[in-house]
């Protein structure tokens, strides 16, 4: 509910429980006022009445003077009757008061007595003073029952109407200053909260005046002052994060190559020697056509496979901006124990790779992912001191990834780097992806490609965990979200 409707309900309950109150008190004021008013004319009328009747009285007899009040009762709204205020009396002469309260009030002239609960009624008693030895009154009695309901209901309608026109001004009155000092002013207020809440920071706050609300959104423009001062300088900060950890991953990939390729030369020895000694051959010319296509063919073999070994050392070395694309996962992998075959001194160990499913498509850039797959296979190199073996597997799995809302099972990507090395000491597996962390000072580890690894596969809103494997060695789980498979 809009505060200029909870305002006018709340005026509009306090102004009804004092408008009741008020409405008793004035009806109560009212109806004595008015109570009081038919007092004065009875007393009166009975003043008027006493004096003609004490006239027929004696002209006439009792009996003419009691016709008279007879006469005047077929005109009037009270019944008029002549009673007698003594013990002796006759049933028609009784006083509707008993005596004794009438004659206790002979100090007064004229003696009224109202009754406002069961009967509800006045009656007033004006002693006569008669040439006899009785004491005698004129009663005028008025029924208020009728009177009392006909001035109530006119009372509450009249309370009704003012009030209801009252109200009628008060909604008015209200509506008009609510919606122009409180709701337009609140609605602009929160327009632009949310618009601040959408990241909108440019948006000034139009809110005219010089009250609380007006305060209000001054405080709330300054907080956007803040905000986008703040915002500005936390994405500088960023970019510039963004482009350190960049420089650091393209390190890190600059020092993997340069201990992959640190034996790189015998391999690319190998293919000169065969192309030099081709090239002399078709230097002789004593070659046939034959022999000289089939030396040919030989020579662009192997500049094929000396131009294929450089190229992918130059792809993985090269410093660009992340690409995610759909990729084959499986030939990134052999792609990546290419490279460390190029390097004779790591043949010592055997990778292998495990195809669970034949193609495996994933949102990925594929550089990031071989420097990922580079530094934890050229970690369990370094770790195996003879020969060994390295076993990766791909395949995929459903799970819940972080990030995600809880109970979402998303199709994942589930890699696993399995060694038979020493595996890793229980007190520093905890310690392997944070940043600068080594055991191989001595080897020029440098404690940052793991820490980067990290970096990465929580880029792509996945998980890695490391783990001792129960006959030796330790195994890195990788999970990565992705988009498709082969099928």
């Amino acid at each position: 509910m809009k505060i200029s409707y909870k305002l006018f309900f709340s005026i509009i309950i306090v102004f009804i429980v004092s408008f009741i109150i008020y409405g008793i008190f004035a009806y109560q004021r009212d109806l004595n006022n008015y109570i009081q008013d038919i007092k004065t004319d009875t007393k009166t009328l009975a003043k008027v009445l006493s004096i003609e009747f004490v006239t027929v009285w004696e002209r006439d007899g009792l009996s003419f003077s009691l016709e008279l009040l007879d006469e005047v009762n077929e005109h009037s709204t009270a019944r008029i009757r002549w009673v007698w205020l003594d013990s002796d009396n006759e049933i028609r002469f009784k006083p509707v008061i008993d005596c004794e309260k009438i004659l206790g009030q002979s100090d007064r002239d004229v003696s009224s007595f109202i009754n406002l609960d069961e009967g509800k009624f006045i009656c007033t008693y004006l002693p006569v003073n008669l040439p006899i030895s009785r004491t005698g009154a004129i009663e005028v009695y008025e029924d208020l029952s009728s009177v009392i309901d006909t001035f109530f209901i006119n009372n509450m309608v009249h309370l009704g109407i003012v009030a209801l026109f009252i109200s009628i001004c008060t909604f008015i009155l209200i509506w008009v200053i609510g919606y122009f000092m409180l709701s337009k002013r609140i609605s602009g207020i929160l327009g632009f909260i949310k618009r601040l809440g959408a990241g909108n920071r440019s948006d000034m706050i139009a809110v005219k005046g010089n009250d609380e609300i007006s305060t209000i959104a001054s405080g709330l423009d300054a907080m956007r002052t803040e905000l986008k001062s703040t915002e500005e300088m936390l994405m500088k900060e960023r970019d510039e994060h963004i482009k350190i950890l960049e420089q650091l991953r393209h390190m890190d990939r600059l020092a993997v190559i340069g201990k992959i390729t640190s034996g790189i030369a015998h391999e690319l020895g190998t293919p000169l020697n065969i192309i030099s000694g081709r090239a002399k051959l078709l230097n002789s010319f004593d070659l046939s056509h034959d022999e000289i296509i089939e030396n040919a063919n030989i020579i662009g073999e192997q500049t094929d496979n000396i131009t294929t070994i450089i190229k992918n050392m130059l792809n993985f070395s090269r410093r660009k901006k992340p690409e995610k694309k759909p990729v084959n996962i499986n030939t990134i992998v052999r792609k990546t124990i290419d490279m460390f075959g190029l390097n004779k001194e790591y043949r010592r160990v055997s990778i292998e790779l495990i195809e669970n499913e034949k193609d495996i498509i994933g949102n990925v850039d594929r550089i990031q992912i071989q420097q990922v797959l580079s530094n934890i296979i050229l970690n369990s190199i370094q770790a195996i001191p003879g020969e060994g073996k390295i076993e990766i597997g791909v395949s995929i799995v459903s799970m819940t990834l972080p990030g995600v809302p809880a109970g979402t099972v998303n199709k994942t990507l589930s890699l696993y780097i399995k060694d038979n090395g020493p595996g890793i000491p229980e007190a520093d597996i905890e310690n392997v992806f944070k940043p600068f962390f080594t055991t191989k000072s001595t080897q020029g580890g440098s404690g940052i490609g793991l820490s980067l690894v990290k970096d990465i596969i929580k880029d792509y809103h996945g998980r890695i965990e490391v783990e001792n494997n129960p006959e030796g060695g330790c195994c890195f789980n990788i999970y990565l979200p992705i988009i498709g498979d082969g099928s």
